[in-house]
C-alpha cells in the first residue's frame, strides 16, 4: 500500500436510492476511496429466513464503483432481525442479575447459541458467495465490536452456562482438581456435579462493588467469555477464508476494551482495525473524562502491538458524538489532527465514522461527514483535504515504529481487578496510562505487549500492578533480567497465582529475588476528604542523582523491607512514614525498579526520565506538554510527526532539518506548528 486507505462508514439502507449517486459524487470529491457497508443490515439483506435481497446492495455498490470507490464489507450480525428472535428469543443474552435482553438495540445475542451459530452460517455464507468474484470487494469487516453486548458485559443464559462447564471439564479434568485449584473448600462451596457450576451471577441487592464470588470461579468465567467471542469470529472466519480466499479479514476492536482478550482475537485477522473516538462523552471513554491525546495514542500503540504491524482505523471520530447526549463538537483542525495522529502510530486506513448523519434510530447525534440536511461543510471540507495531504506521504504509512520501551498489559490482571478491584480508587488501566503519559510526554516510543510476546527487542519493560503472576512468565522475566534487561514493576505485583489464588509468600511473590525487597504491609489510599485515616495524597522524597525530590503519592502504599537494593524514594508522613517506596535491585546485567506506590505526574516523569537515561534509550525530542512527536524510520531515513493539540502555536526543535511533506516545503531544525496543526518532516543529513 502506498497511501492510507481513506474511506467513510456508508449506510445506502438509510436514505433514498435517489440519494446515493450525490453521496458517491461527493465522497469522489472529498478523496474518498473507500466504504464500510452493510454491518447493520441483516434485516435488508435477509427480510425472512433463507430469502436473501442483494439487489439494493449490488446497486449502491456499482454507483461507488463508477466513482472510483471499493468496498469493505461488514458481516451483519451484529444486529440480529426481529424475526429472528421472534423465532429464537434464546439468542438475547441474559445478564448478571438474570434480565434477559429485550430486542430494540444492537449487539443484542449471546456468543454461544446454537440457534444463532445456524443463523450465522446461513447469512456470511449467502453474502460470501454473492461478493466473493465481485471487483469492489476487497476485505470484510467480521461483525462490529465484539463482545459489546446489549443489557450487560457478559451473558449468563443457559447456553452460556452449559458451555461454561464443558469448558472447565475440558481446562481441570476431575472436580477434585477444580475444587482444589478454586479453593471451593472456603464457604462450603465444593461441587460434586459439574452441572453445579453456574456461571457468576449478581448474589445480593444492592449490588456491592467488585464481585462477590469466588475470584478463581470469576477469573476463569471472565476467560471463558472471551474465548466465546473468539470462537464465535472463528466461525466466520472459516467461512471467509472457504469462500472468499483472496479478501481481507479484520474486525472493529476498540482499544482499551476489557471484556476479550484481544490478542487472542487478532490471531485469525489479516488486518486489526478500531474505532477511535477521541472525544466520547460518557460513560464511553475508558478513562476519568474525556480522553486526554496520550490516552488515544496508547490505545493507537496497543492497537499497533496485536500483530506487531500497522492496522486500520474502521471508525475516525467525524464529529459530535453520542446517543442520547452529545460530545463537544471537534474544533476546527481537530478531525485533521486526529486523522494525522492515527497515521504517526501506525494506521494505514481511515474510515471516518460516518458519511451521512442519520435521520432516523438511536445514532441520530452521532454525527458523520455530512450533517443532516446532506449538506458539505467545515468538517467536509477539513476531511478533504487531510484525504489530499495523506497521498503525500506514500509508503510512510507502513514505516518502522522503533520502540525500546514495552508495557505489560495482562488481561488476566485486567479481569482479575475486575473480580477484586483492591481499592476504589485503583484503575488497572490508569496505572498503566500513568507510566504511558511519562513517556509519551518525553515522545519516546512505547509498545504496549501481553505477556506472551518475546521481550528480546526491548531495553525496558514496564508492568504495572502484575497482578496475576503465571510461573512461566516468571522464569522468563528473570532470565531476560539477568541478561541485561531493565524491569519496572509495581504495587499489587505477583500477588496471585494463575487461577487467581493469593501466594503463601512475601509480595511481591516469586518476583521477591529479582527486587530485593518485600513488602511487610500495605494500605490503600482512599480519596482526600472521606474523613478516614490513610485519605491521599500523601508524600515521599524521591533522590534521583543525589537530588531530593517531593513527590506525590496516591491509590496505595507498600510498606517495604530491603534486602540488597538500592532506596530511591521514601515515604514522608502517613503510616509508613520513613520506610522505603522506591528500590533499584541489580540482578545479573539488568536492573529491577520497585514501585511501592503510584507516583503523580512529576515523580513519574523524574523516575522514568533516570530509567530511560541509565537504560540507554534514546530520549524523544523535547516538546511542551501539548505537542506529541512521532519518529518513524522509513528506508533508514528518519520522519517526523510533529502534533499540536492546543490552540496556541508552539516552537520546536527537530534533530535535523528536512521536508515537510504536507506542504512540500524545506524547513529547518526549528518548527513553528500551529494550533490544532500538524507537520510530518522528512529528516535531511
Amino acid at each position: 500500500m502506498t497511501h492510507p486507505l481513506f474511506g467513510a462508514a456508508y449506510y445506502p439502507e438509510h436514505c433514498s436510492a435517489e440519494r446515493w449517486s450525490t453521496d458517491a459524487r461527493l465522497m469522489q470529491q472529498a478523496g474518498i476511496n473507500t466504504v464500510r457497508l452493510a454491518e447493520f443490515a441483516w434485516s435488508r439483506l435477509e427480510p425472512k429466513a433463507g430469502d436473501f435481497d442483494f439487489a439494493w446492495l449490488d446497486e449502491a455498490i456499482q454507483i461507488l464503483v463508477a466513482h472510483g470507490i471499493q468496498v469493505i464489507l461488514g458481516t451483519p450480525t451484529a444486529a440480529p432481525p426481529a424475526w429472528l428472535i421472534q423465532t429464537h428469543p434464546e439468542i438475547l443474552p441474559v445478564n448478571e442479575d438474570g434480565q434477559r435482553a429485550g430486542f430494540g438495540m444492537r449487539r443484542h445475542y449471546c456468543p454461544t447459541q446454537p440457534a444463532f451459530h445456524a443463523a450465522t452460517r446461513r447469512i456470511v455464507q449467502a453474502m460470501a458467495r454473492h461478493y466473493q468474484q465481485h471487483p469492489a470487494v476487497f476485505a470484510w469487516q467480521i461483525d462490529n465490536e465484539l463482545g459489546n453486548i446489549t443489557n450487560g458485559i457478559r451473558c449468563h443464559c443457559s447456553s452460556c452456562r452449559t458451555a461454561f462447564q464443558y469448558w472447565l471439564r475440558q481446562r481441570y479434568g476431575s472436580l477434585e482438581r477444580l475444587n482444589s485449584l478454586w479453593g471451593t473448600v472456603f464457604w462450603s462451596q465444593e461441587y460434586s456435579a459439574w452441572e453445579q457450576i453456574p456461571t457468576p451471577m449478581r448474589n445480593v441487592r444492592p449490588a456491592s462493588p467488585g464481585s462477590a464470588h469466588n475470584p478463581s470461579f470469576y477469573l476463569d468465567f471472565a476467560r471463558f467469555t472471551s474465548e466465546s467471542w473468539i470462537q464465535y469470529q472463528q466461525l466466520q472466519v472459516q467461512i471467509l477464508r472457504d469462500l472468499c480466499p483472496q479478501h481481507l479479514i479484520t474486525h472493529n476492536l476498540m482499544g482499551l476494551f476489557p471484556y476479550v482478550d484481544y490478542v487472542k482475537l487478532a490471531q485469525d485477522l489479516d488486518v486489526v482495525s478500531w474505532d477511535n473516538y477521541p472525544r466520547l462523552p460518557a460513560p464511553w471513554s475508558a478513562f476519568k473524562g474525556n480522553w486526554s491525546p496520550s490516552h488515544v495514542a496508547m490505545a493507537h500503540d496497543l492497537m499497533r502491538g496485536l500483530k506487531g504491524r500497522t492496522y486500520w482505523v474502521m471508525e475516525q471520530q467525524a464529529g459530535p458524538s453520542g446517543w442520547g447526549r452529545i460530545s463537544p463538537t471537534p474544533l476546527p483542525g481537530e478531525i485533521r489532527l486526529w486523522t494525522l495522529q492515527s497515521v504517526a502510530h501506525g494506521a494505514e486506513a481511515i474510515v471516518y465514522f460516518s458519511w451521512l448523519t442519520s435521520h432516523v434510530g438511536t445514532e441520530q447525534y452521532w454525527h458523520g461527514i455530512l450533517p443532516h440536511d446532506g449538506t458539505p461543510g467545515r468538517r467536509y471540507e477539513e476531511i478533504r483535504q487531510t484525504g489530499e495531504e495523506l497521498q503525500h506521504l506514500g509508503a510512510l504509512v507502513t514505516a518502522d515504529f522503533p520502540a525500546e520501551v514495552a508495557i505489560l498489559r495482562s488481561y488476566d490482571a485486567l479481569w482479575a481487578f475486575e473480580a477484586q478491584p483492591t481499592t476504589e480508587e485503583l484503575s488497572y488501566d490508569d496505572q498503566i496510562g500513568r507510566y504511558y503519559r511519562a513517556f509519551w510526554r518525553s515522545n519516546v516510543a512505547v509498545d504496549l505487549i501481553t505477556e506472551d510476546p518475546s521481550w528480546e527487542s526491548y531495553k525496558l519493560l514496564v508492568a504495572p500492578c502484575l497482578f496475576v503472576l503465571r510461573e512461566e512468565v516468571s522464569t522468563r522475566l528473570h532470565a531476560w533480567v539477568e541478561a541485561g534487561g531493565t524491569l519496572v514493576l509495581s504495587f499489587r505485583s505477583g500477588v496471585k497465582d494463575k487461577y487467581n489464588r493469593v501466594v503463601d509468600q512475601p509480595l511481591p511473590g516469586a518476583l521477591r529475588d529479582l527486587t530485593g525487597a518485600h513488602v511487610i504491609d500495605y494500605t490503600a489510599l482512599l480519596p482526600t476528604g472521606t474523613g478516614v485515616p490513610c485519605g491521599g495524597p500523601e508524600s515521599l522524597e524521591l533522590v534521583l542523582d543525589g537530588t531530593i525530590y517531593h513527590i506525590g503519592a496516591d491509590v496505595w502504599m507498600d510498606d517495604l523491607e530491603v534486602n540488597d537494593a538500592e532506596v530511591l524514594g521514601t515515604y514522608r508522613g502517613g503510616p509508613f512514614d520513613g520506610s522505603p517506596a522506591v528500590t533499584l535491585k541489580r540482578f545479573g546485567a539488568g536492573r529491577v525498579i520497585y514501585v511501592g506506590t503510584s507516583l503523580d505526574d512529576v515523580g513519574q516523569a523524574l523516575l522514568m526520565g533516570k530509567v530511560l537515561d541509565e537504560t540507554g534509550i534514546t530520549s524523544g525530542v523535547p516538546s511542551p506538554d501539548s505537542v506529541e512527536i512521532v519518529r518513524r524510520v522509513h528506508e533508514g531515513t528518519d520522519y517526523w510527526f510533529v502534533l499540536n493539540y492546543s490552540p496556541v502555536a508552539q516552537e520546536i526543535r527537530l534533530p535535523a532539518r528536512g521536508i515537510e511533506l504536507l506542504t512540500g516545503r524545506a524547513v529547518t531544525e526549528t518548527v513553528i506548528v500551529n494550533g490544532f496543526d500538524a507537520l510530518v518532516v522528512r529528516s535531511q543529513p
